[in-house]
């Protein structure tokens, strides 16, 4: 069992959608970056550099945290493409990354790590 230490930010919301395509079982915790749970004893002792995703593999107790061990090329940027209302791009502009985009994001395991480790909002619809 994995224990994912994580916020829905993109950085967070990477290592929740790669758990999930490589469907690995794993529990979700909530580290509130505003309410700076990150700087909490018990968090800095899974990732001494306070920052999130951070995992623990329960099997080994062996942690790893704000790394691109666990990624591949698509997981890793997808989570920031996705912002690109906030960004001010249009991905119709863009034909084959939105085409990409849309694609990605109709992954159902995409779909589960993205409302890790709670529900925000929507996932934006290019």
């Amino acid at each position: 069992m994995i224990d994912l230490y994580t916020w829905p930010t993109p950085n967070g919301r990477k290592v929740s959608i790669a758990l999930e395509e490589m469907g690995l079982a794993y529990r979700c915790h909530a580290v509130n970056l505003q309410e700076q749970e990150q700087f909490h004893p018990n968090f800095l002792a899974i990732s001494p550099n306070n920052k999130i995703p951070a995992i623990v593999d329960q099997d080994t107790g062996q942690s790893l945290m704000e790394s691109g061990a666990y990624s591949i090329a698509d997981v890793a940027i997808w989570p920031w493409v996705s912002r690109f209302e906030w960004q001010g791009i249009d991905l119709a502009d863009f034909a084959n990354v939105k085409r990409w985009y849309e694609v990605i994001a109709l992954r159902p395991a995409v779909q589960m790590g993205y409302d890790q480790p709670m529900y925000m909002n929507d996932i934006p619809k290019a």
